[in-house]
């Protein structure tokens, strides 16, 4: 990829490669289901996810649905193999379909980023794309087997509690031997809750031990309150379309988790 590079753009460079949310806010755009392509402008809440990914080698964040989680995932996952080479990178869902998605989202920041701020990709397929800084993104479904003969830069699970409960176990359990050779690896697990199913009981679990400091897992969480539009207007609205009890599954943190009052 041939690129002239300024004064100006050299330095935008570099202030982007020790500043993610610098990068993300400024570079990296996303798909709006109404307004198009837009900025990925990030909340205040984000900002706090991205800082916390930064300062932690291992993190769990818990949420709520649509606080725009998996797209923060694979921007994050973007500047990090922009600007760390020879970097490794997996991303895992709880089914393929989700994680291709992801990947797209990662695909579409990278087509209409500045080319400045982009090398060539030397493989993009459905399932990976690898850049001539050496470093590549590999998607998958979770399972036991994933991770096993790989060497990982970072590790990051997406929906953790929907996957599989024996699937995920196991994937765990292969997952510190894949990231042990570099104390530069991270893992990054995230998920909303899945309190009717047993598949969700590992994620709350590894989550609740983070909360006691038990694990070595930074837990990150984001209360429904910190939305905008949020309020107990919205709150009261979608009680009545979809119940109490479906809101409080897909919109609450954990029981453990004081979410306030409005």
């Amino acid at each position: 990829m041939n690129t002239t590079y300024t004064p100006e753009s050299i330095q935008e460079f570099l202030k982007c490669s020790t500043d993610p949310v610098h990068f993300i806010s400024n570079h990296c755009y996303i798909e709006h289901p109404i307004e198009g392509k837009i900025l990925f402008k990030l909340r205040d809440y984000q900002i706090r996810i991205i800082r916390a990914f930064q300062e932690n080698r291992f993190s769990i964040l818990a949420s709520g649905r649509q606080i725009g989680k998996t797209k923060l995932l694979a921007a994050y996952a973007y500047w990090w193999a922009t600007f760390k080479h020879e970097q490794s990178i997996m991303i895992a869902s709880h089914k393929l379909t989700a994680s291709k998605e992801l990947l797209g989202y990662i695909k579409f920041m990278y087509e209409n980023s500045p080319t400045f701020l982009r090398y060539a990709s030397v493989r993009n397929n459905q399932s990976s794309i690898k850049f001539d800084n050496g470093s590549s993104i590999h998607v998958g479904a979770i399972s036991e087997y994933l991770c096993r003969g790989r060497t990982l830069s970072l590790f990051i699970g997406d929906e953790v509690a929907f996957a599989n409960k024996n699937a995920v176990e196991g994937m765990f359990d292969s997952i510190y031997p894949c990231l042990i050779h570099s104390s530069s690896s991270k893992c990054i697990l995230s998920s909303t809750r899945n309190p009717k199913s047993d598949n969700g009981k590992f994620f709350n679990h590894l989550y609740e031990g983070a909360l006691a400091g038990t694990n070595s897992f930074k837990p990150i969480s984001v209360t429904i309150d910190e939305i905008p539009g949020r309020d107990i207007h919205w709150q009261n609205m979608m009680i009545t379309q979809i119940g109490k009890t479906n809101f409080e599954n897909e919109y609450l943190l954990m029981p453990s988790i004081d979410i306030g009052e409005f």
